[in-house]
């Protein structure tokens, strides 16, 4: 899996921005540290950004959903499986039914521990 391009993390964060206008703050930094390659500062952003509770307050319900499958997802091995697995857990509270939070685990474990 290949990373998003800079254009691709700017509309899903341009989106966000709009959505979500409280955490700009957040999102600039997220946008800078994916731009600049710093995945370490990258991973601790994500951890709270992920776990904000504007996502379960407001937007359509699925903007983690889609931050996960267009860009969290594709930095599994960039990110601390540790770290990784504690967004992609944070991510998982938008996916419909026990079936995606049960899909969502098996991922995560099959992405920390497949080889690179």
């Amino acid at each position: 899996m290949s990373t998003a391009s800079n254009a691709e993390v700017d509309a899903i964060f341009d989106e966000h921005q709009v959505k979500f206008p409280d955490l700009a703050p957040k999102i600039g930094e997220l946008r800078t540290w994916y731009l600049t390659k710093m995945w370490h500062q990258m991973s601790d952003c994500l951890l709270v950004y992920c776990a904000d509770t504007a996502f379960d307050k407001g937007g359509d319900g699925n903007e983690l959903k889609l931050l996960y499958e267009k860009l969290i997802q594709n930095l599994n091995f960039k990110m601390n499986p540790l770290k990784y697995a504690r967004v992609t857990i944070s991510c998982s509270r938008c996916f419909e039914g026990k079936y995606y939070s049960i899909t969502s685990t098996i991922l995560i474990v099959s992405c920390i521990y497949s080889p690179k």
